[in-house]
Formats: structure tokens, sequence, C-alpha cells
């Protein structure tokens, strides 16, 4: 699905991937108020057009390119995106907001500035998955799968053959169904050297008391609400994780320390 607009009674939110949909939800919980009346957040794809173009769309919006992908290049190196495009769209807005610093500081060589950074954020409406007592899968992977997340993933699988149950789903369909049914929720860079931190797909399930594994990113915003293994270790730690049951202990600490952690809320100046 694309060109999906969220409304709020403040602020619209126009999405071009259905997997951004939890961003949207937590731009809605925190910033639709009279404060930030009249604005349109732009997510995703859409950031691939210039600002002429919905300027015209939407005459009367205070417009904000939220950049939510990894940057770095050059554009078509190991990239789902391309950056060159995205570069040349985002130097056109007059306000662009990023999720982490590194992408910040990319944007920053290309004379694009950032006026603000804001990384992902517990919000109550996301808290919604009723966890399985039971849970049936151990480790649940969702999104897609380029050569180095598979070939990642199959070398865990080969380790941990007749141990664990693995799942891997794509797109939002039974998403909430999946994360319910599983233990840990696994986390892997699409690339490399680059390691940005994946926090859109992280945080929907931090928020629902889910374990999160990952890999080490460079900057850690999720802080101590994630579990850290490096790729050669990641077999032991899914498995002493799902063995001690300390999945369901961490997984619920996690949740209780993102909703009490400070958020990074800008203010409308």
């Amino acid at each position: 699905m694309d060109n999906l607009i969220v409304s709020g009674k403040n602020i619209d939110i126009y999405l071009y991937n259905m997997f951004f949909m939890h961003v949207a939800e937590m731009l809605l919980e925190h910033f639709d108020t009279p404060e930030w009346g009249n604005t349109l957040f732009l997510l995703d794809g859409h950031l691939h057009e210039n600002y002429e173009y919905y300027q015209k769309q939407f005459p009367k919006k205070r417009i904000i390119a939220y950049q939510l992908e990894q940057l770095f290049g050059p554009s078509g190196n190991n990239n789902f995106i391309d950056v060159n495009k995205s570069i040349e769209a985002l130097s056109t807005f007059p306000e662009v907001w990023d999720y982490d610093r590194l992408n910040i500081d990319f944007l920053s060589w290309y004379c694009v500035p950032v006026k603000h950074i804001l990384p992902m954020m517990y919000a109550r409406r996301l808290d919604r998955i009723q966890s399985l007592q039971d849970p049936k899968i151990d480790v649940l992977f969702y999104g897609m799968l380029n050569e180095r997340r598979w070939r990642i993933i199959e070398q865990i699988q080969r380790k941990c053959y007749g141990k664990l149950k693995f799942a891997w789903i794509y797109g939002d369909a039974d998403m909430d169904a999946h994360i319910a049914n599983s233990k840990i929720i696994l986390n892997l860079h699409a690339f490399e050297p680059w390691n940005r931190q994946e926090q859109v797909r992280m945080f929907y399930p931090i928020i629902n008391g889910k374990t999160v594994v990952s890999e080490p990113s460079q900057i850690n915003y999720l802080k101590d609400m994630i579990v850290e293994s490096g790729i050669n270790e990641l077999p032991d730690v899914l498995q002493n994780l799902c063995g001690s049951e300390n999945w369901k202990k961490f997984g619920s600490e996690a949740r209780i320390k993102f909703m009490n952690m400070q958020p990074f809320k800008p203010t409308n100046s």
C-alpha cells in the first residue's frame, strides 16, 4: 500500500510504506496537539520528491521531512534506496528531521541541515499485543532478507539445529500474532560496515514486552532495553535466553524502562 495519509486532530502523516505505520502512530501520540497544528510529516519513500511537489498538494501545511532510512554512499552501494536521490530531495525541504546522529553527520557533508533528531519513543497506543504464555516460536525475524541477513540466519540455524524454532515473515500480515507467539525478536543489520540502529524495527516489540536481540550499532539509542551480541555469539545468546526463561524477565523490564525513558521530543520553534 502506498500514498496513505494518517490524520489526527492537528497533524497529518503521509507514508508510503505500511512498515512505517508504527512511526506514524508514535507521531500521533506525541505531536497531535494544537502546538503542532497544521503540520504534515512526510515519511519513507515520499522523500524522493522535492519540497515544491508537496507544497503544491498541501499549500497551507507546515511540511516536515522525517528521514527514517540509513544514509550512506555512494548510491547503489549495498543500500535499499537511491541515496543520491534522497539527498537531492531533502536539500529542497526547509525542515528535515532524522532519527540517527550518523545520518545527520552524513547529510551535513552535502550541506543538508537537519533541524531535529527524533529517535523512536515509547507510545502507549502501540502497547497492544497480548503475548502468549507459551510461545511456539523461539526466534522471530521480520522484514526484508537480503544476502547478508540470510547468510547470518542460515549460520545461526545450523548451529541451533534441533534446539530452537525460527520463523520469518515479511510485510504486515499477522505481524502482531507472530510477535505474540515469539520469545525473541532478532534484529540483523542489512549492510556492513555501516551499523545504523534499526530503531523502527525494534521499538514496537520492546513496547510490547518482547526481548529484542540485535547486532551492536554504532550508536545505541535503545540502551539496555535490547540485548546486543556479535554474530559469532548469537547462537549461544539466543539459546541461553530461551533455555533459561530469561526472555520473559528481560522483555518485561525493557518495556518498563522504555516507558520511563525521557523522550527526545523537540519543541516547536
